[in-house]
């Protein structure tokens, strides 16, 4: 049953991109002698007070006590820039399933370590998402590859961005002071969003690494309601990083990165991150596609972050009521649509490129010459459930990979589904929440649809409109879907009624 229903990996995978970005702390120079057979000796001089260590830095990645991968930093000197480049190895469990990921991230930094320009690569399996930017005249100039094709978008700046990865050389180059709080504006390759990032350096305590006692500083890194702690060294070396997913970084040598203990994290017995991060609730719902009505009462997390009153729930206090949509009597429209004030939800963008060739055609081909707006959603619902095959998937979703691959989770269909209703003039926006499935809450995304009003529609599950155990959290694109991260560790939920 879990297998069928494919959940929303994509929001896994912003959680690990988020845990690993602090690694790599650069460390001051009489730290030196210390990690000469780890990094090269070479130095610069970044101000009077940072000497910055040039070179490769490595660390050891675990989940629940299990090597799963590891990665490595290496910074060198250009003539007016910095050139940065990160791997991140990972082999992790999903749903039974081995998935081995890559992430490449290649930077040309300005001297206070902000952004000029950048590449990004994740590749999981024959899934590889590829993107690019450079800042120029106050714009980010954002590309990303789709199966050959750029795609382009401009974004406007406020203030120069840093990606993820290089806050920790921002951090360094501001000075280590605890009580210090810093707030560094981030474009996230990964997300595709741009936001702030908060870093706090809370104290110092004396920590063990590797055996061996170290007076270190805690820092909390907070980014969309998600707080990683990392604590450093005096002389500025990373030594341990922590996030409420349970991903631990800890300060390796190149041998021990390569080959401690790595091949535990590769077996579908290991911990199963999709599940590992789900929502238990102790009541047994044995149909939960057939419920109509659920009542449940959530906590742990501010419920007014979120527009839970919206559709067919409705939030009181901490109580929320979902019923089961009807689409029987909706007095539904023939395409094309008269009606305005939906643009933006026929608008393609760099992942859902509903104005691509490849994307209308199939969608054409798809609906032929009906015209009625609910069976329109219907036929390309169908499709989609019955041509995309229902594998775990960490990827960034893209519509054009979809369509080729025909693979993927709940993230690959809904945004395929998404770009086809488009495509053909229907408004369509993405939903991410939490679904049912035995006894947990799953995080979960699917879609609603403009019939002649918003209803909601499962490409993944085939439901339209969906059951009542689907609880909306977000609407947009991947952006916005970072908002539930808030969720992670915290949310709780307990059915009290249902029908």
């Amino acid at each position: 049953m879990m297998r069928s229903i494919g959940y929303s990996k994509t929001l896994t995978a912003l959680i690990i991109f988020f845990s690993l970005f602090a690694i790599g702390l650069p460390v001051k120079r009489t730290d030196l002698n210390a990690q000469q057979s780890q990094i090269s000796p070479l130095s610069v001089l970044v101000d009077n007070n940072h000497t910055l260590l040039l070179g490769k830095r490595w660390m050891g990645i675990y989940l629940k006590n299990s090597k799963v991968g590891y990665c490595v930093t290496n910074i060198q000197e250009d003539y007016n820039s910095y050139q940065f480049s990160e791997r991140i190895v990972m082999k992790l469990n999903l749903m039974g399933t081995p998935q081995a990921i890559n992430i490449i991230t290649k930077s040309t930094l300005e001297k206070n370590f902000s952004i000029k320009s950048f590449r990004f690569l994740l590749q999981s399996g024959v899934v590889k998402f590829q993107a690019r930017g450079r800042v120029a005249g106050g714009n980010l100039e954002l590309y990303v590859n789709s199966r050959g094709r750029e795609i382009q978008e401009t974004i406007p700046l406020k203030t120069p961005p840093f990606l993820p990865n290089n806050l920790n050389l921002a951090l360094f180059h501001q000075g280590l002071a605890v009580g210090k709080v810093c707030r560094f504006h981030v474009f996230d390759p990964s997300t595709m969003s741009n936001d702030e990032t908060i870093i706090s350096i809370e104290g110092k305590e004396s920590i063990k690494i590797s055996g061996e006692k170290t007076s270190a500083y805690i820092l909390k890194e907070s980014f969309k309601g998600l707080v990683v702690t990392a604590w450093i060294s005096e002389e500025g070396t990373m030594l341990k990083e922590e996030s409420p997913l349970g991903l631990v970084l800890v300060k390796e040598t190149e041998e021990e990165a390569l080959t401690k203990g790595w091949d535990s994290g590769f077996v579908s017995s290991g911990t199963d991150i999709i599940s590992y991060v789900a929502i238990p609730v102790d009541i047994l719902v044995e149909q939960p596609k057939s419920v109509k009505y659920m009542k449940i009462k959530l906590s742990g997390i501010s419920l007014s972050d979120f527009n839970l009153t919206s559709g067919e729930q409705v939030l009181k206090g901490d109580i929320l009521e979902i019923t089961k949509e009807e689409i029987m009597g909706i007095n539904s429209y023939f395409m094309p649509l008269k009606e305005k004030g939906f643009e933006k939800y026929l608008e393609p963008s760099l992942l859902i490129q509903s104005n691509d060739q490849r994307i209308v055609e199939e969608a054409n081909r798809i609906i032929g010459e009906e015209k009625n707006a609910i069976r329109i959603s219907k036929m390309i619902m169908e499709w989609v459930y019955e041509n995309v095959e229902k594998k775990p998937t960490i990827s960034i979703p893209s519509a054009i990979d979809v369509l080729q691959l025909k693979m993927g989770d709940c993230n690959e269909h809904a945004a395929l589904f998404t770009a086809l209703n488009r495509a053909v003039g229907i408004p369509t926006k993405m939903i991410t929440g939490i679904v049912l499935s035995e006894q947990k809450f799953y995080y979960h995304t699917w879609a609603e649809v403009y019939i002649g009003r918003w209803a909601s529609i499962d490409p993944t599950m085939k439901q339209f409109p969906v059951d009542a155990t689907h609880i909306r959290f977000v609407e947009g694109g991947l952006d916005k879907q970072v908002e539930i991260m808030k969720l992670i560790g915290h949310l709780k939920a307990e059915i009290l009624e249902f029908k």
